[in-house]
Parts: C-alpha cells; sequence; structure tokens
C-alpha cells in the first residue's frame, strides 16, 4: 500500500503531463476518425481507430518541442506507447468495456509490468503506470486515469490498483487533487467505450 508521500510523489511526476498528454490523444483520436469515416468503416474497426489514435499520439509526443514534463518516449517502440521519467514508465492504454483498466492478458512482459516488482525493491520512485484514456463522447474530449497496477486479474473482474487519480486537464488543477490511503482495490468511475484490446483482446492503445 502506497503511502501518502509516495502518492504525492506519483500526483506530483505525473501533473507535467497533463496538458501535453490530453492534446496529443485528442488530436490523434480526431485524426483517426477522420480516417475511418472518410472510407465508411464504422463498425467492427474499433480496434483499429484505437490503434491508429496510439500511433499518432506517440509522433505527436515526439515532437521535441514539446515539453513533457520531464517525460521522454523512447525510440523504436513500435506497435506500443510507453513514456519514461527517470526510474518511473507510464504505459499508455485504452479503456476495457467492463473494468476500466485493462486486464494484462498472457503476455508476460505487461504480467511483470502490472505486478510492479520494480516498485516493491526499490519504491514508488520506480512505479510502473498505466495511463488509460478513453474518449467522452458527451463532452467531446478525451478523459485519462493514471492507475499504479498491484497484480493481475482476469478480464472482467475488478482490477487490482493501490493509486488511482483522474489527469486533470492542467497542471494547475492538481492542486485540487487529495489522496486518501484505501486498502482495497479502487473502482473507476466512469463509463468505457466497447473496444476489445491490443494484445490480449481485452487491452488496448
Amino acid at each position: 500500500m502506497l503511502t501518502p508521500e509516495d502518492a504525492q510523489f506519483l500526483t506530483d511526476s505525473a501533473s507535467g503531463l497533463a496538458s501535453p498528454l490530453h492534446e496529443a490523444l485528442e488530436a490523434a483520436h480526431g485524426i483517426a476518425n477522420k480516417h475511418y469515416d472518410k472510407y465508411a468503416m464504422e463498425d467492427g474497426y474499433t480496434k483499429g481507430r484505437t490503434d491508429l489514435t496510439r500511433d499518432h499520439a506517440r509522433k505527436l509526443l515526439e515532437d521535441p518541442q514539446k515539453d513533457l514534463g520531464g517525460w521522454r518516449v523512447p525510440k523504436g517502440k513500435s506497435g506500443r506507447l510507453t513514456l519514461y521519467r527517470n526510474a518511473l514508465s507510464l504505459k499508455i492504454l485504452h479503456a476495457a468495456p467492463l473494468e476500466g483498466v485493462p486486464a494484462p492478458g498472457r503476455n508476460q512482459a505487461r504480467i511483470r509490468y502490472y505486478r510492479n516488482h520494480s516498485a516493491t525493491l526499490h519504491g514508488a520512485e520506480a512505479s510502473s503506470l498505466l495511463a488509460v484514456w478513453t474518449h467522452d463522447a458527451k463532452a467531446d474530449q478525451v478523459v485519462i486515469r493514471i492507475v499504479r497496477p498491484t497484480g493481475i486479474w482476469k478480464h472482467g473482474h475488478a482490477p487490482a490498483v493501490d493509486f488511482d487519480i483522474p489527469l486533470p486537464r492542467s497542471a494547475e488543477d492538481f492542486a485540487n487533487l487529495v489522496f486518501i490511503p484505501n486498502d482495497q482495490d479502487i473502482p473507476l468511475p466512469f463509463a468505457f467505450d466497447d473496444e476489445t484490446g491490443e494484445e490480449s483482446g481485452t487491452s488496448g492503445a
């Protein structure tokens, strides 16, 4: 279980991504939708939209002029989007339909990532985090949560996490976040798009 100090460290570390991550995902989501709408690719193509959104977001975040608050996008990691800041890592995933946070599936690398072994050994400063995003159709904007998984779970079950905060749209909004310790699994309080995932069939971009 994280201490309030650990949670504050993770919150502060994520603050620099508030604006750039929202901007990149929203711009990328718009580009992907225009492409699929142009060719009347609707039912059955939701995963493709998510994958194309991820690739365009990656391209936008790789811009050397973009300030990511100390985070960086490594080169040569095609097919996924993970950011790094010192010993922290942040994997960008699209929300799963039922549990919100995509289950790790059978991919062994993802299972190790979700178990956060490095964080156990080296503290919260070495956490493996998830940025879980979805598009709110009513507000026409992307919604992002920052989550730290603490184990594995099956698709459709409640996720095992000990840190779960909404990512505000600007760094200034972080001042309103308050961490309350809780030794129970933390449910995500918003709805998700009905999309399947990229690796296990339940995870997204």
